[in-house]
């Protein structure tokens, strides 16, 4: 009979009873900060919860705890995970890779939303370029309380040459352990698709710091299960009247979460999708007639790439463009009027050389030649083809269903004349 079962939730049990369940979390976090191996301590977590244990439960808290040994630089290996299960407790390696799939299906730990619905699933879904958790502000400091009492609120504002405050939010999830010390970083690069991480640029605190401390209303408080937590200040001086997208990421004792380092579409792509604790939002800056934003294809290869423009009540009659800018890539444009409520905007597919740096040329015209009102918006979206017979097509039809993979997007949302 299989021992999989979904992972319990903080204060239920599948298993025995509460105490139990947090005194096995408890025995995880002493062996780790004992220096023990993920196999001893997948062990003594097992002892701890009253055998016969669930696998999936096993997982859940190793996983969790030792997170750094499971990250592979993009994402939780759940192979990794189900290797030292097998090796600790000679378990079935299909039920162990069962287990440790469900076990990172869901963020446990500092989670940073890419929406408001976002409570820790994983993958993430939906636009992922919008965070409420990378916060910037060009009129001043923001005040700690109101980001984490206003906490399904956005707090940002067009970002100025000179100096603009920007700030990382995080809730801990999932997690029933105490996270004594938790710090964010934040990067920006140029606005766009598929940036490269050699793009991204670091940020810095007013007092010359890389990271600032995350906190709840007291500082230095250590942070519990549900508490959420913001940052102090990070300064962001643009070095150029242009969009930007900020990068924030949260750093506990569990999961160092260092930035991504590798160059590559399929890295970045999982990097975004599988992180739960980093954060993008693009610095909207009202469009003019025509705006450009950069891509990439980060890979050595030609690839295939296409845009696609969502539109949500826009004036009736708008006209939207998207052209590819670069050699043998104006076939590609399309320019559109659109007269629905919600419709779609595609460019044509186009080919582009290994390590390309290009530029898509955005343009938004209403009827009066007005900014967007408020309540319009246009998502901007990257699309990478993996066809048959490509590197990278199983393993993005077995995550995404289709042998297609969304490589970013930027969002202009109106705001009125």
């Amino acid at each position: 009979m299989s021992t999989i079962e979904a992972p319990a939730l903080s204060g239920i049990t599948l298993f025995g009873t509460t105490s139990t369940y947090d005194a096995a979390w408890d025995v995880a976090v002493k062996c780790r900060r004992d220096g023990q191996t993920d196999i001893i301590a997948i062990k003594r977590v097992y002892d701890a919860l009253m055998p016969p244990a669930l696998l999936t439960t096993v997982a859940t808290i190793v996983g969790a705890i030792y997170a750094d040994s499971y990250w592979t630089s993009t994402f939780l290996d759940p192979q990794a995970l189900a290797n030292s299960m097998v090796k600790a407790k000679g378990w079935a390696p299909a039920d162990c890779l069962a287990a440790a799939k469900k076990a990172f299906s869901s963020w446990y730990g500092l989670l940073m939303r890419n929406d408001f619905n976002d409570v820790g699933r994983i993958p993430k879904a939906g636009v992922l370029t919008y965070s409420p958790d990378a916060l910037c502000n060009m009129d001043g400091p923001l005040d700690r309380s109101e980001m984490l009492k206003q906490w399904n609120s956005y707090f940002f504002n067009q970002a100025v040459i000179g100096k603009n405050y920007c700030y990382a939010r995080a809730q801990d999830v999932n997690l029933p352990v105490t996270l004594p010390e938790a710090r964010a970083r934040m990067f920006f690069t140029s606005a766009g698709f598929n940036q490269p991480p050699n793009s991204w640029q670091i940020m810095y605190t007013l007092g010359g710091d890389v990271t600032s401390p995350l906190y709840g209303m007291t500082e230095g408080d250590p942070i519990n299960q549900n508490d959420r937590v913001a940052s102090g200040d990070f300064i962001f001086e643009p070095p150029a009247a242009q969009h930007y997208c900020l990068l924030a990421v949260a750093q506990t004792e569990f999961f160092a979460n260092e930035p991504l380092q590798s160059t590559g579409n399929w890295d970045s792509a999982t990097w975004i999708t599988y992180n739960g604790a980093a954060a993008w939002h693009n610095i909207d800056v009202p469009p003019p007639a025509a705006t450009k934003l950069v891509f990439h294809n980060q890979d050595a290869t030609d690839e295939r790439f296409s845009f696609e423009a969502h539109c949500h009540r826009l004036p009736a009659g708008t006209r939207v463009s998207l052209a590819p800018l670069g050699p043998g890539l104006q076939a590609a444009a399309r320019q559109v009027r659109v007269n629905r409520d919600f419709q779609v905007v595609a460019s044509g597919a186009f080919e582009v050389p290994g390590h390309f740096a290009g530029e898509l040329e955005v343009s938004i015209e209403t009827p009066d030649g007005s900014p967007l009102p408020l309540g319009a918006g246009v998502e901007l979206r990257m699309l990478w083809d993996v066809p048959a017979g490509h590197a990278y097509h199983e393993a993005a039809v077995e995550r995404h269903g289709v042998g297609r993979v969304q490589l970013g997007n930027y969002t202009f949302v109106g705001v009125g004349k």
